[in-house]
């Protein structure tokens, strides 16, 4: 993959994250805690996406 594809894909996770955790801050205080539990799944998962992205991204970019 090109580089600019691994920052695509590393701001569109980090992205989503920030949607992920402004989603579970109302659902807490709106206490539907299922919700809470939903939307912090899929932020971990976007935050682990875009930490395993880095890394091939930093694997390629020094690897000259």
């Amino acid at each position: 993959m090109d580089k600019k594809v691994y920052w695509a894909i590393i701001f569109i996770t980090i992205a989503i994250n920030v949607v992920m955790l402004q989603w579970t801050v109302e659902a807490y205080h709106g206490q539907e805690y299922s919700h809470v539990y939903r939307y912090t799944i899929i932020a971990v998962i976007s935050a682990l996406i875009a930490f395993i992205t880095f890394l091939f991204w930093r694997k390629k970019e020094y690897s000259k």
